[in-house]
């Protein structure tokens, strides 16, 4: 259930390589969607019938329609901002999977990982993170082009994972 409210995820693939995964949490898009119909069936309750069709074949379809086009909204949404990182063991490379292509940087390039982090803007501001790479030469590469919420503890979690694989490959490198 929890990821549901959180979009980082930590793990590893079928090779071993660390992988870690953003995508918009989607809890709050559910809630919304769980509750469309009962608003779509108090719009029509109040409206009487529409179009000469019966008030319930009516409503039926709209709240039909309603959650299938949410639920498209949601599936499009996800797929369309996931972004993948991951340790490439192999070629010795951080790997950016994202919608825009695969982007890879050495690992000897890397100093480490940091979160960039700044206030979201809307009803209620909070501050949302994006992964970036530090590079030796102190350019930052933002790993995602998208910030995301995240708590504490997956920040930690987060940092604690990519920064010891990184510096375990840096240390087989030398």
């Amino acid at each position: 259930m929890k990821k549901f409210f959180t979009s980082i995820t930590i793990g590893r693939d079928a090779a071993g390589n660390l992988a870690i995964e953003f995508t918009p949490a989607i809890g709050i898009m559910l809630f919304g969607l769980a509750a469309s119909p009962l608003v779509a069936a108090g719009g029509f309750a109040s409206s009487g019938p529409q179009l000469g069709l019966p008030l319930v074949i009516a409503g039926i379809s709209f709240v039909v329609v309603l959650s299938a086009s949410g639920m498209a909204f949601m599936i499009w949404d996800r797929s369309r901002s996931r972004v993948r990182v991951g340790i490439d063991r192999a070629s010795a490379s951080v790997f950016l999977d994202s919608h825009g292509g695969r982007k890879t940087i050495p690992i000897r390039d890397i100093d480490k990982a940091e979160l960039g982090s700044t206030r979201s803007m809307g009803k209620r501001p909070a501050t949302v993170y994006r992964l970036e790479f530090v590079l030796r030469n102190g350019e930052r590469v933002p790993a995602t082009a998208e910030y995301y919420g995240a708590s504490p503890g997956d920040r930690e979690r987060l940092m604690a994972a990519l920064n010891q694989e990184l510096g375990v490959r840096r240390a087989m490198l030398s």
